[in-house]
């Protein structure tokens, strides 16, 4: 059974680990159903460079027959649901360790053997697709929507029966008038009421306000100052547009926002190195800083795949390659160094941003972190 990717189970991903390579992480696209012939490819590779090691080999090779076995009997269910357009499985049989996630977004196939699950693009997706509220209001009607990884997860619809036209011989225009306005402006606060409970019960970081007209505005004046600063955008759309046109015209704007904030956090790594603040950049650095819990916000370049080696025993990690820690005499593993940053940043509980193409991180090493101390 598939559960739902959250940061929590991202941040217990992040904390087991063995001393060995007993981990196998595979994560898949499965919006055209299961690719078979990837996992026997990566499986026939991994199985020809570990079959040195008869205790690796054995290892992997029950973690396979765990991961084949669970696909067909419980997972491909799941999918046949059309609920998820990728997976992503972590097993260490050796540590009795399984873990299956389903994500509504496509994700790259691949299969890693390591000292611990591979979480890199499960961060990445967190940080990239942000959950957030969206609402579509007018004058007598409300769609209320939960967005987690561009597709919805909850919703609500409000209708208030609200006066349009004015009855012939009845109250004056001007009663009319005031009438209908305190039955919208009562409408609206109980949508407000309704919004107020769709934050609280999820970690909602923006709200996407949209309808037609001037509706939203004067909804937008309704809410509560904590509820108008996480507004990302104000979109003009009519109620009748489908969930998934405004959901992707929403997210398009939500995607937008994060790349500004991306921009905004390398400008901020930026200015602390010039004022001599509590900052730190470079692989070795950081390296040090997030293994310590000193980092507030990591930032890191989404391409950057430094090589290094990690002892599992002292937790130390460096670029290059050395077969033993000089610190401790124990085997080491070889690692993407990153990995192992955003490891040690998702157990002291640190933000993560991610960024793409930037010049200015790029010379800075591809990574930096803001301190707490």
């Amino acid at each position: 059974m598939l559960q739902e990717l959250s940061e929590e189970k991202i941040k217990e991903l992040a904390s087991i680990y063995d001393v060995i390579d007993t981990f196998v992480s595979l994560y898949l696209d499965v919006t055209h159903d299961i690719d078979w012939k990837f996992i026997t490819h990566r499986e026939n590779q991994c199985n020809s460079v570990l079959k040195a090691d008869k205790a690796l080999l054995n290892a992997f090779q029950n973690n396979m027959e765990r991961i084949k076995t669970s696909i067909k009997k419980d997972i491909k269910g799941d999918i046949a649901k059309n609920k998820y357009r990728g997976i992503a499985l972590f097993i260490s049989e050796p540590m009795n360790y399984f873990v299956a996630l389903g994500f509504p977004h496509k994700i790259a196939n691949s299969l890693t053997v390591d000292t611990s699950p591979y979480i890199r693009p499960l961060a990445q997706l967190i940080d990239e697709w942000e959950h957030y509220a969206l609402i579509l209001i007018n004058n007598n009607e409300a769609k209320l929507y939960t967005i987690s990884l561009g597709a919805i997860t909850d919703r609500k619809r409000l209708v208030a029966h609200i006066m349009n036209k004015h009855k012939k011989g009845g109250w004056s225009q001007m009663r009319f008038q005031r009438l209908r306005r305190e039955a919208i402006d009562q409408f609206q606060k109980k949508v407000v009421e309704a919004l107020e409970k769709f934050i609280e019960k999820e970690k909602i970081v923006g709200l996407v306000l949209a309808g037609p007209g001037e509706a939203k505005l004067h909804f937008k004046k309704e809410l509560p100052q904590r509820l108008e600063k996480i507004i990302l955008k104000v979109l003009d759309y009519q109620m009748d547009l489908p969930d998934e046109k405004l959901v992707e015209a929403a997210t398009l704007e939500v995607a937008k926002k994060e790349q500004e904030k991306s921009a905004e956090a390398v400008q901020l790594l930026r200015n602390e190195i010039l004022r001599g603040g509590e900052v730190v950049y470079g692989i070795s650095e950081t390296v040090r800083a997030t293994r310590e819990g000193k980092a507030e916000l990591l930032i890191l370049s989404k391409e950057l795949k430094p090589r290094g080696w990690i002892c599992e025993y002292c937790q130390i990690v460096e670029l290059g390659a050395k077969k033993t820690c000089p610190y401790c005499n124990n085997k080491t593993s070889e690692v993407d160094v990153l990995e192992e940053i955003l490891e040690f940043a998702e157990r002291a509980g640190t933000n993560i941003e991610f960024v793409g193409d930037n010049p200015m991180l790029e010379e800075l090493g591809g990574v930096g972190a803001l301190l707490r101390y």
